[in-house]
């Protein structure tokens, strides 16, 4: 069950997008007594989903990285040309103009720290913004091991569509990369395998391929910034304080020596 706070057009947008995945290992939503997706708790709305079999955050292996690829490739050819006319003001976007109000939005944090690290986000994560007239549909933009299911078949599932948007496709393959190909640095052959199952299953198009090391190094940004939000929003979160603390400056740090060999 998710009961969120997302508007209603977000939340029929993710139903939407479920909807049109009912034959992929996704959630499948529960209709209301009133055969409605969407059912209200306490004025909150709710989406009640069937349970997916199997183990959470499997060890990553050769395999499983080889299935993100061809899953992922798959959920965008369902999905590609899919559009919610919502502007998604979270700083989940990749536009310019939202992500500069939230850089601006932020310029008060008191931290010495993450006001250096602010000003580096600023002066270079639109140089790795090239995202403009690419192919466009769902970008899930979790797709990471702790949202994925090893299911008993030995196939896996995709669970958490509650970030979903409608955005270039490029960015949610150079997501998942850094989601799972991330330790204390970045592992490029795995990011190898997941980009060759991509594109064997959809295959990238010429711009896609010349910009997703800068895309990579975009969402490592962007991640970033996500970070000094949380820092900025949850301050009597302390354990989620001191995880932010902790991983933006290795975020930078990856960005900054990020090269594909």
């Amino acid at each position: 069950m998710r009961i969120g706070s997302k508007t209603k057009r977000e939340v029929l947008f993710e139903a939407k997008v479920l909807d049109k995945l009912k034959n992929f290992e996704v959630p499948r939503i529960i209709k209301n007594k009133n055969q409605q997706d969407i059912s209200i708790f306490q004025t909150k709305q709710v989406i009640l989903y069937k349970y997916i079999p199997g183990k959470s955050s499997p060890k990553t292996n050769k395999k499983i990285l080889f299935q993100v690829g061809v899953l992922l490739a798959k959920i965008h050819i369902k999905t590609k040309g899919m559009h919610d006319n919502y502007s998604k003001k979270r700083i989940l976007s990749y536009k310019s103009d939202l992500l500069h109000k939230d850089i601006k939005k932020f310029q008060k944090v008191k931290n010495l720290a993450l006001k250096k690290y602010l000003k580096y986000i600023e002066e270079n994560i639109f140089k790795y913004n090239k995202l403009d007239n690419l192919p466009k549909g769902a970008v899930h933009n979790d797709f990471k091991p702790d949202n994925t299911i090893l299911q008993p078949n030995g196939k896996i599932g995709l669970i958490d569509f509650d970030n979903i948007y409608f955005g270039p496709l490029i960015v949610d393959l150079a997501s998942t990369i850094v989601w799972f190909c991330t330790e204390k640095e970045f592992k490029e052959k795995d990011a190898k395998i997941i980009i060759e199952s991509y594109n064997k299953t959809r295959k990238l198009t010429p711009k896609e391929k010349n910009i997703l090391q800068d895309t990579i190094r975009f969402v490592y940004l962007r991640l970033a910034l996500k970070g000094i939000e949380f820092y900025v929003k949850y301050q009597d979160n302390k354990r989620l304080i001191d995880f932010v603390l902790k991983m933006i400056p290795k975020w930078i740090s990856i960005e900054k020596s990020f090269k594909w060999k």
